[in-house]
């Protein structure tokens, strides 16, 4: 099942410093798309798709080293576990 996680630019490049280069889930953020924000119309978002153990990957760095950011993380992993 995908997942689809929106990010702001700068909890995106904090989880790119954070996780280990040899996951999957680092790879699945490299192909992150930069779009613009819904939520803010000056600014961006990335969306990184991903499948739920990339997710759950990503959600456990978040928790640790940019917590707004697993909040998102977590309403995506669920999201996509109802629309499954």
């Amino acid at each position: 099942m995908a997942v689809v996680i929106q990010l702001n630019p700068e909890w995106y490049d904090c989880l790119l410093n954070h996780i280990s280069e040899d996951s999957d889930a680092y790879g699945a953020l490299q192909l992150g798309t930069e779009i613009p924000s819904p939520r803010n119309p000056f600014g961006t978002q990335v969306v990184v798709t991903c499948n739920e153990a990339e997710a759950l990957v990503v959600l456990r760095t978040a928790k640790e080293h940019c917590p707004p950011a697993a909040v998102e993380i977590g309403i995506a992993i669920l999201t996509s576990r109802r629309s499954y």
